[in-house]
């Protein structure tokens, strides 16, 4: 047992389409053209990373455990520990790197900002997702590996600190029926503090908000 077949079994939670519409949407947003060289740290079951590289991207993962990427052969996924090691690749290696629910992850993530900025190349961005502490903080060590909870005012420090530019942090919805329709999303945000922080149903996703990050290293 580890923490992917416990948490991410997928008789809990199984394949949808979502991290298609997620890596779409990201794409789209940020990354928008093919071929570029990818990484996600801390990709997991790797159900997202599959979805970037079925977009064209030139895909790898890294992640803390020897099961990440099982059910993705074709993925190249490297064991890291980002806390004890560097990152396995050389200064200026890729156009990409992005992580989802990672960073809280890590007792000091201003090493993994660090090591992002390292190993990007010149114009490469970071993109982040993590859970909002300000809405979640009542439940956000309900994940024993939780170690440390973000703010928007957070995650800019950081970006900053660990020398990014252009950097944009905002919130993000994980309805994609939210994403490109504002007035939904001001409709939501309005019904957000009604719902049960701990709703089990899926009003849970009109609550629950990430801090969406993009940077880039000049």
């Amino acid at each position: 047992m580890d923490y992917l077949s416990v948490v991410y079994s997928r008789k809990e939670k199984p394949k949808t389409k979502y991290p298609s519409k997620l890596a779409n949407f990201l794409f789209n947003k940020f990354v928008k053209d093919k071929n570029k060289l990818f990484l996600e740290v801390g990709c997991g079951n790797c159900d997202l990373l599959s979805e970037f590289s079925n977009l064209g991207l030139n895909v790898k993962g890294t992640d803390l455990l020897k099961s990440a990427g099982k059910d993705y052969p074709d993925i190249r996924v490297f064991q890291n520990n980002i806390e004890k090691d560097p990152l396995p690749f050389e200064d200026e290696s890729f156009d990409c790197i992005f992580s989802k629910s990672f960073v809280e992850h890590v007792y000091n993530p201003q090493t993994y900002f660090l090591e992002a900025h390292r190993v990007l190349k010149k114009n490469g961005i970071l993109i982040t997702l993590t859970p909002d502490w300000e809405v979640q903080k009542n439940k956000f060590f309900d994940d024993w590996t939780h170690k440390t909870p973000f703010s928007k005012v957070t995650m800019t420090r950081l970006y900053n600190f660990s020398g990014f530019d252009s950097i944009k942090v905002g919130y993000f919805k994980q309805l994609p029926i939210l994403w490109n329709n504002s007035l939904l999303e001001t409709l939501s945000n309005l019904i957000a503090p009604l719902i049960f922080e701990r709703e089990k149903s899926k009003l849970r996703w009109i609550r629950e908000r990430q801090i969406l990050a993009v940077g880039t290293k000049l």
